[in-house]
């Protein structure tokens, strides 16, 4: 039995309880279970738990995440739908989960769509035979080849599996090689197969015209490498294979591809006692590693550092050895061979121009050889483009505006502005323009934060993508026709301007995360 003055103690404190109950505010509880979930790159669909004692909120900040409702009150189940990964990258997406000033996060982690091989250069010998290649995926794949003497099966599987390679004999032909396209959702991969043969051997200083068509055309242009040893000089082998990727990636971005028929192509065979590139200490110049190579190429032994250099004497001795070049109407582009990220332009007011691309044999992503390509030899080389991206330095100098104009005066840097007068820089007519919505003044280029900018958000002189902005490509055109002796006609050029906004890929990362920018151009000696 309860004493009188228990009782009366219980009930003296319930009321104290009570008293501080109606004097604070009840604080929302929200619990979303587990803070990370993991999703296998199919997708699928899983269950958002969610613990609550008042009004929430939940958000997505990715589009392949979605949640199925985006508030609610109390307790409750929320379904998460994820969509196949076929990025080739692994991805993360962030829940925001809110209620009141309480917010929790919640990550979704998805795999990648996974397509390797143990190599993606395969030779084999001049009798053929029969060979198996291994495809390591989480996915469906097709396989295609077009050879006639290089049959596959099977063309198509799933996840890791084999494919049985026949290859015919080429005893009396001379090398040879076809491409192995595998995909696998937006994932393809090119794997090079190279048969021997009764080759033929490319001599130094052998020159020849990529294409018979193009003997005519108005510009020319000379591809040649460094680094390359006779055995690579062999008709088809290494050397030849690199001088059709880099030829093939120049044109492969516009507005080179509508103007293809105005460039004459050839390649300069350069063999060099030695394969690779030099070595140097960046602060004291003292040589790490030499190699004996026909032109000279060199770079520092330095991860962080994109320069590289050659001996600019000896590659306009290889140039000339094209029959009635000018220098000054031309651009040389020389491939060296050192599996690294590097590449540089020299060039120079009059036109002359040299540039330098080591062949990166990276799969994806805009730091593959042809991307540099686009980046050296088609922006700076021919184009005369400044660089577009930004941050090694704050601001612009006092005489900024002074020394862009003296550039632009040589057909310089048109890319890049030093002031946001809409009625005097150079792109000002795609300014307001329809078709042209995202042209008009976004600052940072030149290497600098502050003061100088540039037509587009998105450009190939900012991080390689194969892309180059309204000013880049009008700037491009006009060079071309200067050099053809025709009139630039802006109707025309809009009429063939035929890729005016960037649609990103499956590859587009912005080069910066993973690797430093390329090496701004330098003024030829």
């Amino acid at each position: 039995m309860i004493k009188i003055s228990h009782l009366f103690l219980i009930v003296f404190s319930l009321l104290g309880v009570l008293a501080c109950s109606d004097d604070e505010e009840i604080v929302p509880i929200i619990d979303p279970g587990l803070d990370s979930y993991t999703m296998a790159m199919e997708g699928g669909e899983f269950v958002l738990p969610i613990h609550a004692t008042g009004e929430w909120t939940l958000m997505s900040d990715a589009v392949w995440c979605q949640v199925e409702f985006k508030e609610g009150v109390g307790d409750a189940e929320v379904p998460i739908r994820v969509q196949m990964n076929q990025s080739g990258n692994e991805r993360t997406a962030k829940l925001t989960l809110a209620s009141g000033e309480q917010m929790r996060e919640i990550v979704v982690v998805q795999s990648t769509l996974i397509l390797v091989f143990d190599s993606l250069n395969i030779a084999s010998g001049i009798g053929g035979g029969t060979y198996q290649l291994n495809v390591y995926s989480n996915g469906n794949w097709t396989a295609k080849c077009d050879a006639d003497w290089l049959r596959i099966s099977p063309e198509s599987g799933r996840d890791t599996g084999v494919i049985e390679v026949w290859v015919d004999s080429n005893a009396a032909g001379a090398m040879r090689n076809t491409s192995i396209v595998v995909k696998s959702g937006n994932l393809s991969r090119t794997l090079i197969w190279t048969q021997e043969g009764a080759y033929i051997q490319h001599l130094d200083k052998e020159w020849r015209l990529y294409r018979e068509e193009d003997r005519n055309n108005p510009i020319k242009l000379v591809f040649m490498g460094d680094g390359f040893t006779k055995e690579h000089l062999r008709d088809g082998g290494l050397y030849d294979q690199t001088m059709v990727r880099a030829i093939e990636g120049f044109f492969e971005v516009e507005p080179y591809k509508s103007y293809r028929d105005y460039f004459c192509p050839y390649i300069v065979y350069a063999c060099s006692e030695q394969a690779g590139v030099t070595y140097l200490q960046e602060n004291t110049k003292d040589t790490v590693l030499y190699r004996n190579t026909a032109l000279g190429a060199w770079t520092y032994f330095n991860t962080l550092s994109t320069t590289l250099g050659v001996n600019q004497d000896k590659t306009w001795e290889y140039t000339k050895l094209i029959p009635n070049i000018e220098l000054t109407k031309s651009s040389t582009v020389v491939a060296v061979n050192a599996n690294i990220y590097r590449g540089t332009c020299a060039y120079s007011r009059d036109g002359r121009a040299i540039a330098m691309i080591t062949t990166s044999s990276a799969q994806s992503g805009m730091t593959c050889f042809e991307n540099v390509v686009m980046h050296e030899a088609c922006g700076h080389a021919f184009g005369l483009l400044a660089d577009e991206y930004y941050g090694t330095f704050a601001e612009a100098g006092d005489n900024a505006e002074e020394s862009l104009k003296s550039l632009h005066d040589s057909y310089m840097s048109l890319n890049v502005s030093a002031n946001q007068d809409g009625t005097t820089v150079y792109w000002h007519d795609f300014i307001g323009r329809p078709g042209y919505e995202d042209v008009g003044f976004y600052e940072g280029a030149n290497l600098t934060v502050k003061g100088y900018w540039r037509s587009e958000d998105r450009c190939c002189m900012i991080d390689n993508i194969p892309y180059f902005s309204i000013a880049c490509r009008l700037a491009i055109v006009q060079r071309i026709k200067r050099i053809a002796g025709e009139p630039f006609d802006l109707d025309d050029f809009i009429a063939k301007d035929v890729q005016k906004s960037y649609e990103p890929s499956i590859v587009d990362t912005r080069t910066f995360e993973k690797y430093p920018p390329l090496a701004p151009p330098i003024f030829l000696d």
